[in-house]
């Protein structure tokens, strides 16, 4: 048997806790085991959520992120239209996906990486 360490893996960024945190075992320097704590993102939007329905909580999701609030509502109306197997009308759809670009080609993240 190895020598045993327990190293802290997560969250990936410094500023930003993550929803969940592994303490990783090492022996030696193989994992053998993951130890996950699972936590709430630093908004605490699945606590937020908690009491609400699925219409209530196309608001809440437009307001994840200041940049690409759009994105996250029009992900967010998508999944629910799957998942209750609602058919969009064409027109409906040619609409989203166009806002969907135009706004994504209009945020400052989307054209950063072009710049370096």
């Amino acid at each position: 048997m190895g020598n045993r360490t327990i190293v802290p893996f997560g969250p990936q960024h410094p500023v930003l806790p993550e929803p969940i945190h592994l303490d990783l075992v090492l022996e030696d320097e193989t994992v053998v085991e993951a130890i996950p704590r699972i936590g709430y993102i630093h908004r605490g939007l699945e606590k937020l959520v908690e009491k609400r329905d699925y219409q209530q909580y196309c608001y809440v999701a437009e307001r994840i992120c200041g940049i690409c609030s759009f994105m996250h509502g029009m992900g967010y109306c998508m999944s629910i239209e799957r998942i209750m197997d609602v058919e969009v009308p064409e027109r409906g759809e040619f609409f989203t996906h166009n806002l969907g670009r135009t706004v994504k080609a209009s945020q400052p993240s989307a054209l950063a990486w072009t710049s370096g």
